[in-house]
């Protein structure tokens, strides 16, 4: 079955799926557009397929950037950091209520930006799909340094609009090998636009 569930945590939408089999949970960080916008629940049901739980919380409370807007900054800034990261927090606890033990996160765009912002150490891994966290510098903040937040393993898919660091021999990877996290790596998509997976 291709549908997921839709609940209610506080203020919070989550949309989740697999959750008969809890302990290797997956969290989805949606790109800017929000967690209505293209193929992101399709991506929830996917994983959730390969006998992962996922979760993905709805950050923006409905909202989500203006496909006719460039004021990215704007959207960002209208969501501050501070809230997605409590309410990444209230999603891992509420996730280990039903069960789960390891988390890993998949995000897209905005989402890698929120994920490094956010994870710490408490996640084993992370996939980054034409990440977005140049936004760190857009924000006033080293986008380069931001690596180092991140304690855990990470998988890097850049397109051809995005930063050099997130590929191979670059600092992204060099901080994290640097850090310990050896698996680490990237797959180039230099064909590919940025965005085009959800």
């Amino acid at each position: 079955a291709q549908t997921g569930t839709l609940e209610n945590l506080g203020e919070m939408r989550l949309y989740h799926k697999g959750s008969e089999n809890p302990k290797n949970c997956v969290v989805i960080f949606f790109d800017i557009f929000g967690f209505d916008s293209g193929r992101h629940k399709n991506v929830v049901h996917y994983f959730a397929d390969q006998g992962y739980f996922v979760v993905m919380p709805d950050f923006f409370r409905g909202d989500g950037h203006d496909p006719n807007s460039m004021d990215f900054i704007g959207t960002v800034n209208k969501h501050p950091i501070e809230g997605v990261s409590k309410d990444v927090d209230d999603t891992l606890a509420w996730a280990k209520a039903k069960g789960a033990e390891r988390f890993a996160y998949v995000g897209f765009c905005y989402g890698c930006w929120a994920a490094f912002r956010t994870i710490g150490d408490r996640f084993v891994c992370g996939v980054n799909y034409h990440p977005s966290c140049k936004l760190e510098a857009y924000l006033g903040g080293d986008d380069v340094g931001l690596v180092k937040n991140v304690k855990a393993e990470m998988l890097f898919f850049p397109t051809k609009q995005d930063d050099d660091y997130y590929r191979d021999g670059g600092e992204y990877l060099k901080t994290l090998h640097e850090n310990g996290f050896n698996k680490s790596a990237s797959i180039d998509y230099k064909e590919q636009d940025h965005g085009f997976l959800v």
